[in-house]
């Protein structure tokens, strides 16, 4: 299929909400710069100048309905079971929106994307009516949902190679089995059609997805996220700071994500643990600072850190991002759980080093090179790689490592792939 004159629908809950959003809208945008007819079908749609993106329904009390109700379903299992497990994350139901083929455009498409579209984007039937329009379909896997019973990352949980059934999250409760019925549901569905292919990011989630009943006998291609040079580049960190109100002398700790405390995802009570180690182990303290985004101002976090902590809430537009990781002297992901984390080639493009846990894809993209690995929820090795890095940073010259997911060689990876599947 020539991509010049190619037509590509990619779909999403949101434009620019969210990791599985973002990525899609990257990729989107990349396409377009590059001559490709793409548009993007959003649930939410928050980027309201732009033309090619699309909202699917306007019909915004739909979404608070379904979010009600699946809120009131959570809470009547736990009040019946008590046993809900809140931090193994989160757990989808697919309950979105119906009317999607009312878009004339999916139906003239070539290639159509995937990124994290149930739960609230389209439901079953939907999902359906889409693949049997029989395009060139392929699900971007930014998290493991669409092979699972409806959790976003199975920890060491492995039912989903088989079946899943009295899931965890739930606590093992078994009445009403929604997570059987879910996992049924798409393997009914995603083993009746040929036309559809899988996108794993990390080479971690390509090994987790080929392990599942629902995907195994699928295409899965192996093609990272990426990250635009234009808008994440090397800014004078003097300049930088100033935006923010901090000192050019301190040495700047930073720590971001959507809802970066408080979603079990992250692990902060780990990234705060680390920084009370060291504080222990450091000979000046108060020569380093914090920054946090993703969150706002929140008084018992920052009067239980041992520095001096800024809160930059929740950036809006990359731009804002660049200026908080050039001022960074480094930048920490205690994630419990992650798949490809675009905050890393983030960092990085800005030459910002990171510390992260061996957990998931990361270490496709941290390593001695880029920053320190350490061991999986060992705060003292955290600890031990913040202060390395503090202590080097200096000598890394980290942007040259993300130059592979530059816009250009991820897209002809995506070329590549629409030729042989």
């Amino acid at each position: 299929m020539a991509k010049d004159n190619c037509q590509v629908i990619h779909i999403s809950i949101s434009d620019n909400c969210g990791g599985s959003s973002l990525a899609g809208l990257r990729l989107h945008s990349a396409m377009l710069s590059a001559g490709i007819d793409s548009k993007y079908l959003v649930y939410d749609k928050l980027i309201a100048d732009r033309n090619d993106i699309i909202q699917i329904t306007k019909n915004r009390f739909v979404k608070y309905f379904r979010a009600i109700i699946k809120r009131i379903f959570e809470r009547a299992i736990y009040l019946v079971s008590g046993k809900l497990n809140n931090q193994r994350g989160c757990f989808y139901f697919c309950c979105g929106y119906d009317d999607i083929l009312k878009h004339d455009d999916l139906k003239k498409c070539d290639v159509i994307y995937f990124h994290g579209v149930l739960d609230e984007c389209i439901n079953y039937k939907s999902l359906r009516k889409i693949l049997a329009l029989n395009k060139k379909t392929y699900w971007f896997l930014h998290d493991c949902f669409s092979f699972t019973g409806g959790c976003a990352h199975p920890f060491e949980c492995e039912k989903y190679t088989s079946e899943c059934r009295n899931c965890p999250y739930w606590g093992g409760f078994s009445l009403f089995d929604c997570a059987q019925n879910e996992y049924r549901q798409k393997y009914k569905i995603i083993g009746r059609v040929n036309n559809l292919a899988f996108i794993a990011p990390s080479s971690w989630m390509l090994g987790v997805a080929k392990k599942s009943a629902i995907v195994k006998n699928k295409a899965v291609h192996h093609i990272p996220n990426m990250v635009n040079p234009r808008n994440f580049k090397i800014i004078d960190k003097t300049v930088a700071r100033s935006l923010f109100s901090i000192d050019s002398a301190k040495k700047i700790i930073g720590f971001g994500a959507a809802s970066a405390t408080t979603n079990p995802y992250k692990g902060w009570e780990y990234m705060k643990n680390a920084l009370n180690i060291l504080a222990k182990k450091s000979n000046s303290p108060q020569d380093i600072e914090i920054l946090i985004f993703g969150c706002n101002y929140q008084k018992e976090i920052a009067d239980s850190l041992p520095f001096k902590t800024h809160f930059l809430g929740f950036l809006q537009d990359e731009y804002s991002a660049a200026m908080a990781y050039n001022a960074m002297d480094v930048f920490v992901v205690s994630s419990l759980a992650e798949n490809f984390p675009q905050t890393i080639i983030e960092s990085l493009a800005c030459n910002a080093p990171v510390v992260a846990f061996d957990v998931g894809g990361i270490p496709n993209i941290v390593n001695g090179k880029t920053g320190y690995l350490a061991k999986y929820k060992d705060c003292d090795d955290l600890a031990h790689g913040i202060n390395l890095i503090l202590s080097e940073k200096e000598k890394l010259n980290v942007r040259q490592y993300v130059e592979k997911y530059f816009p250009e060689p991820i897209l002809q990876k995506h070329f590549e792939i629409w030729k042989t599947t």
